[in-house]
């Protein structure tokens, strides 16, 4: 999106709602290009409307959970596994 599609987007924003959450339609004509300008916006974005670009937007975000869920010997038998460091796994740990 350009800095003119933008600012025509969130001009035409509509107020926060009660969660600081707004509704903005992009200026797209077609799918492919709404989806990727709603992807390049990140993770905190939701298509609300037409249906298939929300489906879309659904299977784009539920993938890379897909990719975690099995075990990847399991999921891909035969490909090397990957550790995350030269002695073994990384250990699991978060911030």
């Amino acid at each position: 999106m350009d800095g003119a599609a933008i600012a025509g987007a969130l001009a035409s924003a509509s107020a926060p709602n009660s969660a600081g959450l707004v509704t903005l339609e992009p200026p797209a004509e077609y799918e492919d290009v709404a989806f990727d300008q709603l992807a390049r916006l990140g993770a905190d974005v939701e298509a609300l409307a037409p249906a298939c670009l929300r489906a879309r937007s659904s299977e784009r975000a539920a993938a890379p959970a897909a990719l975690h869920q099995a075990d990847p010997q399991e999921a891909y038998p035969g490909k090397p596994r990957i550790n995350g460091s030269r002695q073994g796994s990384l250990p699991c740990r978060r911030r």
